[in-house]
């Protein structure tokens, strides 16, 4: 994996993405070994409430047109994370910690787009998707997208302690449940680029755990120049 030139000087944010079991919440929590990170931003109170009835209203008449069923509650608070957690970021000052997202804001506005209502394809919320896009194109330092084969996903997910909703089904579904994850997260990396937002790192970790990933990041910190939004242009794998 090449990684020299990761710096945290000037970050505000950085993101792990990756479908089930690639290993995000293994680097989010070994990289999180360093002061530099802490666990994303808090959004606390009334915030959630401000930041997700105002987008809820604005989807309202495009779902009671569009029919179908409405927003969960975890899609209702996708939506509160998504604009809370950006005005965290913007009031990050010099010297705080980096915001580091594991189910961050890219993984929401992702599981939104693949799995959502039908009320997803509708205009005023490829409007809102496209502006929160937009706004995390200047947030994130960098994206660390996370990814292995097939057959290793499936067996990671299937041996996890922790329980997933794939685990027990057919390998063909569970193909089918990784496929439309990446196709989202494809489609909305490209977006986050065309905003001016960083490429993702992508590392496949089939050949090196996300342990010794995460030693090889931590080691570089501070001893090349500042991670940038262009610096996530680089690509890497083990």
């Amino acid at each position: 994996m090449q990684a020299a030139g990761f710096g945290v000087r000037g970050l505000r944010a950085l993101e792990l993405v990756g479908v089930a079991a690639s290993g995000k919440t293994t680097l989010f929590r070994a990289l999180l070994r360093s002061e530099r990170f802490a666990p994303g931003v808090p959004v606390r109170g009334h915030a959630h409430l401000r930041h997700g009835l105002v987008p809820a209203a604005r989807l309202l008449p495009a779902w009671l047109g569009a029919g179908g069923r409405w927003l969960n509650e975890k899609e209702l608070r996708s939506l509160s994370y998504v604009a809370g957690w950006a005005e965290g970021v913007e009031r990050a000052q010099p010297g705080d910690p980096v915001a580091l997202f594991d189910h961050g804001p890219l993984f929401r506005i992702a599981r939104l787009r693949a799995f959502g209502p039908p009320l997803v394809a509708s205009a005023p919320f490829r409007r809102w998707a496209a502006a929160a896009v937009r706004r995390w194109a200047g947030l994130l330092g960098g994206v660390i997208w996370l990814d292995a084969p097939d057959d290793l996903l499936l067996a990671r997910i299937e041996g996890r302690a922790e329980r997933h909703r794939m685990q027990g089904e057919s390998a063909e579904h569970t193909r089918r449940f990784i496929a439309r994850y990446r196709a989202a997260y494809e489609s909305l990396l490209r977006e986050l680029a065309l905003a001016g937002g960083p490429e993702a790192l992508r590392i496949d970790t089939s050949a090196e755990p996300a342990t010794a990933i995460a030693d090889r990041l931590l080691a570089q910190l501070g001893q090349g120049p500042a991670l940038e939004r262009h610096a996530g242009r680089r690509q890497a794998t083990p």
